[in-house]
């Protein structure tokens, strides 16, 4: 992935601090599309209709995010994610260019922010190819 900075939707911070989601607890996945997200999109289902089609590897709704974590020193609060793999099979996986993630656990599957990975991205199956989606040093978002 390329050193790309993480871009919070603008409703993330108002979400957050109304207690929308709970980023200790709840289940964050992350969804492919090859739309550019709207930064004042507010719910998943408002880019569902972008979302890359499932088949070949892909399940409509994205993977859910691993390893998922809160940590707060010194009044700065970080958000930690593990990376999310998806592997293309039998046929090609895209194309697709921005890796959104969102809360799934949030009444309204809330949406925390997004990657542009630089380009489209075609994953062929017939290579069995890989993609890895890991966040620098495993911090999706910073606050403080």
């Amino acid at each position: 992935m390329p050193n790309a900075a993480f871009s919070k939707f603008n409703s993330t911070a108002y979400d957050k601090w109304r207690g929308a989601f709970n980023l200790s607890s709840d289940s964050i996945k992350a969804m492919l599309t090859n739309v550019a997200p709207d930064p004042n999109s507010h719910y998943y289902t408002d880019l569902q209709p972008n979302e890359l089609v499932a088949g070949n590897g892909y399940v409509q709704g994205g993977a859910i995010v691993p390893s998922t974590s809160v940590t707060n020193a010194a009044g700065v609060v970080t958000f930690n994610v593990g990376a999310v793999t998806w592997v293309s099979s039998i046929g090609s996986m895209g194309p697709y260019r921005y890796v959104v993630y969102y809360d799934d656990s949030a009444a309204n599957k809330n949406l925390l922010g997004f990657y542009d990975l630089g380009a489209s991205l075609v994953l062929n199956g017939l290579n069995s190819d890989i993609e890895t989606v890991a966040p620098n040093g495993g911090a999706l978002f910073v606050d403080g």
